[in-house]
C-alpha cells in the first residue's frame, strides 16, 4: 500500500501532468518487467533475473509502496544468491504485490487527472 503521506510529499512540487506522466511510464514499464522476470525464472537465468527486480524495485521505490518495493528488493535478493528455492512462490508474491501498487496508481491518476 502506498504511503500516500511520503507520496503526496515527494510530488508536491511536480505538476500534476508530469505526475501522471510518471505514473503513465511505469505501468507501460511494467508488463515488460514482469514477463522478463517470469522469463528468467523459468530459464533460472539468475543475472537477467537481478537485473530486471533491480530495474523494477527502482521505479517501484518512486511511489512509496513498503509492500511490493521489499517484495522487488527480496526478489533482487533471492536472483544475486541464485536462490532457486520458493523462486516462484515469490515471484507470485512479486506480481500480487505490484498489481496492488498498479491499482492504486490508476486510483491517484484519476486523482491527479479530475
Amino acid at each position: 500500500m502506498i504511503n500516500r503521506q511520503d507520496f503526496n510529499d515527494f510530488y508536491s512540487e511536480m505538476e500534476p501532468e508530469k505526475v501522471v506522466m510518471t505514473i503513465n511510464d511505469y505501468l507501460a514499464a511494467y508488463d515488460e518487467y514482469i514477463v522478463e522476470i517470469r522469463r528468467n525464472v523459468e530459464k533460472k537465468d539468475f543475472e537477467r533475473l537481478k537485473y530486471y527486480s533491480h530495474k523494477l524495485a527502482g521505479v517501484i521505490g518512486f511511489f512509496w509502496d513498503p509492500d511490493s518495493h521489499g517484495a522487488a528488493q527480496r526478489f533482487e535478493q533471492m536472483a544475486t544468491d541464485k536462490t532457486e528455492a520458493g523462486l516462484n512462490e515469490r515471484y507470485e508474491d512479486l506480481v500480487k504485490k505490484s498489481l496492488l501498487l498498479n491499482k492504486e496508481l490508476l486510483e491517484i491518476k484519476k486523482e491527479y487527472l479530475s
